[in-house]
């Protein structure tokens, strides 16, 4: 122990490993903004933009607004326990919204 630590004195950086091992975290690319910037205390749980990937078993939750980016794998997963990003929207508002569009819409 001694030795590497006036190795590491001499150089001033510890040796590379040989062989690295694989990163198994991934960049989380569904989010369309950070997670945590939106209204304290909602998740991606209660908004509405929160969905699943069509013509799927419904168990890999994905954003909405990000569809364009949407891949057949975990990249661009969400977690629903994430923190709301600002694009946050509520449920119960746009779907209010929308009822009272098509009412006046007729």
């Amino acid at each position: 122990m001694v030795e590497q630590q006036v190795i590491w004195e001499e150089h001033g950086h510890p040796p590379e490993p040989k062989y690295k091992s694989p990163s198994r975290w991934k960049k989380p690319n569904g989010y369309p903004a950070m997670p945590g910037t939106g209204p304290e205390g909602e998740t991606c749980k209660t908004c509405h933009y929160k969905t699943t990937k069509p013509g799927m078993a419904g168990r890999y939750l994905k954003c909405g607004l990000m569809y364009r980016h949407w891949t057949g794998g975990a990249a661009t997963d969400i977690k629903a326990g994430s923190p709301a990003c600002r694009n946050w929207a509520s449920k119960r508002l746009l779907d209010a919204m929308e009822y009272y569009e098509e009412i006046l819409r007729k």
